[in-house]
């Protein structure tokens, strides 16, 4: 009953864009026009589609999807399995098709549609598009949902070259992206100042990298037992010119998407690794340093044998540095690789910090199944702890639950004296944040260490609550 439903829904839409009859007989049998073609000849063909004289009132219109989900069913089924998932993707969108519509596929993920819409309903098209793809599929047995993102390119009033028109679409389905929450975005001027501002971006992080612009900050962490100074986080920070000092929020996607994160990384590490270094010259020992590595860089094969040869290049032993991941990189473990790497860190003496833990990315089976010393509790999960019972109480399940499995606790995003107090009676091993010292520069934190170690009180430690 409900293919019949979808199916009489799909013919009301053909026939609710249908275009007069004259011009479906120049548009030929439809059997070639709906075949799949690859981007010249989709650019050809919309440009003889859009010049021809059209029904009144329409509008050249280009569409660019990219369907998200079908790395997940390569990852469970694999690429036969993957396969049959991209025909049943290319018919659901074949289908609501009119025969002079011209679909290319462009890459593993995206497609491109060319054709003449009336000038209001380019983006309810898109929205159909995107429901008609967001229905489960049934694949070996198992059920899978993926969804379309989609950027919409109109001309009303003007006939303008498909390459340009695809380039616009490109351009609409990447604010699409950047923004999670909107499935169908449609290109306006806006949109392209947007995305020359982002590109812009992107070359300023590229001479940046190559300058010595982004370097490591440090925020201490301190020991709850003997309130000294047990290691350190490495914090990206961009040093601009013209706009001061940057924190990564208003960088680090852009270099994400232009494919520079490996090279961040690598900055990072050696930046630490020399102030570390720097830091032992002149006797100030800083136990531990860590460092945040996402997906992208523990993908990278050549990682571990990178990080080797700077420890040895430096004079750093292997267990003076931390890798922190987050709870998200290794929420499922599908990505061996990214699993594999970590295990290699931890084989030559790296520590293991599951960061951000608490916020329900990763199932507990992941404290056990990777070798983790650490976990970080993230702000959200210790803020106000000595004023709300009900978050108190949740601290110390997750502290509990750390003290069993043998491994170490942070607290970080730590901002009161108070909640530094009770974390450090609740059992909390280390704290970092705003009350302990904001991140800062290494000649800085050079200059933080020796003072913050004199105003050390010497008093017994605190009592720890059982």
């Amino acid at each position: 009953m409900w293919e019949q439903i979808a199916r009489r829904i799909r013919v009301a839409w053909r026939a609710l864009f249908r275009p007069p009859a004259a011009e479906d007989a120049r548009g030929g049998t439809g059997l070639e026009a709906k075949r799949i073609v690859g981007v010249d000849a989709f650019l050809s063909r919309a440009d003889l589609l859009w010049s021809r004289p059209g029904g009144a009132g329409l509008v050249p219109t280009c569409v660019i999807l990219e369907i998200r989900g079908l790395a997940e069913v390569a990852t469970e089924l694999g690429q036969s399995v993957l396969r049959d998932a991209r025909t049943i993707c290319r018919d659901r969108l074949t289908d609501m098709l009119r025969p002079h519509d011209v679909v290319a596929l462009i890459g593993d993920a995206r497609f491109a549609i060319a054709l003449a819409l009336p000038p209001d309903q380019a983006k309810l098209f898109g929205r159909r598009v995107e429901a008609a793809l967001d229905e489960p599929l049934t694949l070996s047995g198992q059920k899978f949902r993926l969804s379309a993102r989609l950027g919409i390119a109109s001309a009303p009033g003007s006939r303008p070259p498909a390459a340009d028109c695809l380039a616009r679409a490109e351009d609409a389905l990447d604010r699409a992206l950047v923004r999670g929450n909107q499935a169908v975005a449609v290109w306006t001027p806006g949109i392209a100042r947007d995305i020359e501002a982002r590109r812009d971006l992107a070359r300023q992080l590229a001479t940046a990298l190559e300058a010595g612009e982004i370097v490591p900050w440090f925020q201490p962490q301190i020991c709850t037992s003997s309130g000294r100074v047990s290691g350190a986080e490495a914090l990206a920070r961009w040093q601009h010119p013209e706009r001061g000092v940057l924190p990564p929020s208003q960088f680090l996607e852009t270099l994400q998407r232009s494919g520079r994160i490996e090279h961040l990384a690598r900055t990072m590490i050696t930046g630490t690794l020399e102030a570390l270094a720097a830091r032992d010259a002149a006797g100030l020992i800083v136990p531990r340093v860590s460092i945040n590595l996402g997906a992208a860089e523990l993908t990278d094969p050549t990682l571990v044998t990178y990080l080797k040869w700077e420890l040895d290049r430096h004079g750093i032993s292997a267990d003076r540095l931390a890798i922190e991941i987050l709870e998200t990189v290794v929420a499922y473990m599908r990505d061996n690789a990214v699993t594999g790497t970590v295990r290699q860190l931890a084989g030559i003496g790296c520590g293991i910090d599951l960061d951000d833990f608490g916020m329900g990315a990763a199932p507990l089976t992941t404290l056990r199944a990777l070798p983790i010393q650490r976990i970080k509790l993230d702000r959200s999960v210790v803020a106000q702890v000595d004023r709300d019972p009900a978050q108190r109480r949740m601290v110390t399940a997750l502290l509990s639950l750390a003290d069993r499995l043998g491994l170490e606790t942070v607290a970080e995003g730590v901002e009161r004296a108070a909640e530094h107090a009770l974390l450090a009676q609740l059992g909390c091993d280390h704290v970092q944040g705003f009350c302990i010292a904001r991140p800062m520069p290494a000649q800085k934190f050079a200059e933080w260490l020796p003072a913050f170690e004199a105003q050390i009180i010497k008093a017994p430690p605190l009592p720890r609550r059982a």
